[in-house]
């Protein structure tokens, strides 16, 4: 992770990118959000290792950012947050014909609306000039898929969602040793709980995509 970029969180109403270097110094009036700037980074990590259905744990072992609406910004007119990050991968990865390759993800939550909780609204992959776009509904369930202007979904009738869970995204899953105790995660192969159909239907609509092969090897 190269750079951040943080919307609607406490007082950051938005940072713009924000470059992580070696040495990153925080100027700024009290109140102006370096504490909530700082505390992102162990915010993330609590989330990486909370066992929640949402994206981010607000309230854990390392930070308390309190409820989602305590953490939202008072001056956001949108009840959701953005958190964007920029990645820099070095050639080898995706054939560019340049020594590195910027990645953008973007993460848009929002409060659910259903149950207690926050759920992902939608996940936005740049790179190379391409889109990859997912939106999720207020059930968590996918109700778009986009590859730049192409919607993956339009013509697909299998469920592509996890059998298991309902979800789309993989699921981290507990390894436990002979004895029940747990020994690792890792993150669930989706392929195993999706319908034989489904993964037809989107090799299919992948197979116009390989144009670029470039994205073709990122998807």
């Amino acid at each position: 992770m190269d750079a951040i970029r943080i919307e609607n969180l406490r007082s950051l109403t938005d940072t713009g990118f924000v470059d992580l270097k070696p040495i990153t110094l925080l100027v700024g009036q009290n109140s102006s959000g370096k504490s909530s700037f700082l505390r992102f980074f162990p915010l993330l990590r609590q989330s990486v290792e909370a066992r929640t259905e949402g994206p981010i744990s607000f309230y854990g072992r390392l930070v308390d950012f309190g409820s989602f609406q305590e953490a939202l910004n008072r001056k956001s007119e949108k009840q959701e947050m953005v958190f964007h990050f920029r990645m820099v991968f070095h050639f080898g990865l995706f054939p560019s014909g340049s020594d590195k390759f910027d990645i953008y993800l973007t993460l848009k939550i929002t409060k659910d609306k259903i149950r207690e909780g926050i759920l992902t609204k939608e996940c936005l992959i740049s790179f190379g000039g391409h889109q990859i776009k997912i939106e999720f509904d207020d059930s968590r369930k996918v109700r778009a898929f986009r590859v730049n202007t192409f919607d993956l979904l339009s013509d697909i009738k299998g469920d592509i969602f996890d059998e298991k869970t309902g979800y789309f995204l993989p699921r981290i899953e507990v390894i436990r040793n002979s004895d029940g105790k747990e020994e690792n995660m890792r993150f669930a192969d989706l392929r195993d709980h999706l319908s034989d159909s489904a993964i037809s239907e989107v090799e299919k609509k992948a197979i116009h995509l390989k144009r670029d092969k470039m994205l073709t090897n990122f998807l």
